[in-house]
């Protein structure tokens, strides 16, 4: 597991409308006191009450009844701020019957492209309802602090990835053109399936999922060639794109196979062939990679998945 918290300062220079603000009070939102809970010692969970303009960002977790210093966290302007919604669940009961039980859920944005979350956590009983804010870029153009086509390449040069083959691998990837230009067939209803022109020329641009669909040449030798893929003609398709409000880039990586062959399934030192389940054709893979835009380096894990 881990986790990121965003750390701030107030560059305003302005002592009675600056960018943060010292809460006026606190609300205590849950204690641990007297419960029949695993715990070393008494937990305190507070929610910081933010003077009038202001916004909590997060809770205050001690290990004392006796409220914290007003000193130890700060409230946010509302300009610099923006709604959030409910996210996932980290730890709890999940069903609020009590005001003795608690759930707490990470938080993001309700939507904004230049809003992104401060990586605190939202505590709540059956008693409260109140929100969380997260914090919202000052400039409008997400891309502002995204890198430059030198400095993406740099990013690949330094995080891609490493692919690695089985050795009894029989699918391999290939780039898309070369899928269209080696007799994938179009098929679509009411007409006589047909080969797909140049780059996808002929390929339909609207309509539904079902309108329309590519498979393996009819002719079982090249069918058969097809779905090997062709390795020496594969290439790598990178989507760079914004995420965070701003102040991160995602380099989404994929890599297209012609064909998915059927599954396998582990038994301790045993390997199952489950025939056909699983096959397909085209499959696209990809591995998103987030860097920080402010200082390069690889941010958080690394998210994979199948299309």
């Amino acid at each position: 597991m881990f986790a990121t918290v965003l750390t701030a300062k107030d560059t305003t220079g302005d002592p009675s409308q600056g960018a943060l603000k010292s809460p006026i009070d606190y609300t205590l939102i849950w204690t641990s006191k007297g419960l029949n809970v695993s715990q070393r010692e008494d937990g305190y969970i507070w929610l910081p009450i933010p003077p009038n303009g202001y916004k909590a960002i997060g809770h205050i977790v001690t290990t004392s009844p006796v409220k914290p210093s007003l000193d130890k966290v700060r409230c946010v302007r509302s300009d610099f701020t923006d709604l959030t919604k409910v996210d996932k669940w980290i730890w709890g009961h999940k069903m609020l019957t009590s005001t003795s039980i608690v759930n707490l859920h990470t938080i993001k944005p309700k939507g904004r492209v230049l809003s992104l979350p401060a990586g605190t956590f939202l505590a709540r009983n059956s008693s409260n309802t109140h929100e969380l804010a997260c914090l919202k870029m000052v400039k409008n153009n997400p891309y502002s602090a995204m890198p430059n086509s030198l400095q993406i390449g740099e990013m690949i040069q330094a995080y891609a990835p490493w692919v690695y083959f089985h050795p009894d691998e029989q699918y391999f990837p290939s780039s898309v053109l070369w899928f269209f230009q080696n007799g994938v067939e179009l098929h679509q209803p009411g007409q006589i399936p047909r080969p797909v022109i140049n780059d996808g020329d002929n390929l339909p641009n609207n309509g539904g999922a079902d309108d329309a669909f590519l498979d393996l040449p009819s002719d079982q030798p090249n069918k058969e060639r097809v779905k090997k893929g062709f390795l020496s003609d594969a290439v790598v398709y990178i989507h760079v794109k914004s995420a965070l409000g701003g102040t991160c880039t995602d380099l989404a990586i994929w890599l297209y196979y012609p064909f998915n062959g059927g599954g396998k399934f582990q038994l301790g030192p045993f390997t199952i062939d489950l025939g056909i389940i699983g096959e397909h054709v085209s499959d696209w893979e990809h591995i998103t990679l987030r860097v920080d835009n402010f200082h390069g380096n690889l941010r958080g894990g690394v998210s994979i998945s199948t299309c």
